[in-house]
């Protein structure tokens, strides 16, 4: 069984592009096979999301890959744009409701440029994922 990745960004701003281009690098290692990459260009895509979130996006504020878990983390007091706010806000209004049971954000830092330094962080996180 496949694991299913929500790829969110922007191709039109290059600092939200990197989650696209990162994932095309991730979907060609043969050591994370078991992981599809779906890019969504939207948050309506967000809807039908199942019970158990795996997503892939840039992130303010952080200065390394990492996994968050709980939507609260993307609610910014201070931000600059209203990105990770809205983010944040819909994925904490899905798990109020209860159609949102576990969030794996594997959050990548915002303006970060080495894809292969990138890649191997996230791959790492993926395999610790799959080991769960």
């Amino acid at each position: 069984m496949k694991h299913i990745v929500h790829v969110f960004g922007s191709e039109d701003m290059v600092e939200d592009s990197v989650p696209f281009l990162l994932a095309r690098k991730l979907a060609n290692d043969l050591d994370l096979k078991l992981f599809h990459f779906e890019c969504s260009f939207d948050f309506n895509s967000l809807i039908f999301l199942e019970e158990n979130v795996l997503m892939l996006d840039v992130v303010k504020g952080i200065d390394r890959v990492c996994l968050l878990t709980d939507p609260s983390d993307l609610v910014l007091e201070h931000s600059v744009s209203c990105h990770d706010l809205d983010l944040g806000f819909f994925l904490s209004l899905q798990r109020e409701c209860g159609s949102l049971k576990k969030l794996s954000l594997l959050a990548v830092p915002y303006g970060a440029e080495d894809l292969d330094a990138l890649a191997l962080s996230a791959k790492e996180i993926l395999l610790e994922l799959c080991r769960r």
